[in-house]
């Protein structure tokens, strides 16, 4: 279902459009809202699950999976090949670098570069997405710089709360 933007006092553009890909699969109870701005879009090759809100002006990239539940809020950005797990949610503004994964029931806030695996409440990066990264069909160079900046992103994150 597409409707007005759950934004107090605002409404949609009306020259706003919703864009969903190509070969994109969007199940029962899913929820996007129209943009405030020009355009609230899903990448192809997304599956979209039962009972997700996808708030307005998102940024979906290609082939992104929103497990059951999930939650968008307005203005996310979230790059191809992310997996959102089962209620997790996504603040608004937010943005998500490409082979990442958010934990089931996990609270995202800020900005995440490619290849993490992130958990918890608030969620913290947890590790490398390998998996995903291994699985993709990017160069074995390229696979091997994200690994190195996902591990040294971590380890900066860790140094600088003490974990």
């Amino acid at each position: 279902m597409i409707t007005e933007p759950d934004w107090k006092g605002h409404v949609s553009n009306p020259d706003g459009q919703v864009i969903i890909g190509d070969n994109t699969e969007i199940k029962e109870f899913v929820v996007i809202n129209k943009p405030t701005d020009k355009v609230t879009s899903i990448g192809k090759d997304c599956y979209i699950m039962s009972h997700v809100f996808i708030g307005h002006d998102c940024d979906i990239g290609d082939n992104v999976q929103l497990n059951p539940g999930c939650s968008i809020s307005g203005f996310v950005s979230i790059g191809d090949f992310t997996h959102i797990g089962m209620n997790a949610s996504v603040h608004q503004k937010s943005i998500i670098g490409k082979y990442c994964m958010i934990g089931a029931s996990s609270f995202f806030k800020g900005e995440s570069p490619d290849g993490i695996v992130w958990g918890g409440v608030p969620a913290i990066p947890l590790k490398v997405n390998t998996i995903g990264i291994e699985r993709s069909t990017m160069t074995d160079e390229e696979k091997l710089l994200m690994t190195k900046a996902a591990e040294k992103f971590i380890d900066i994150f860790k140094t600088s709360r003490n974990v």
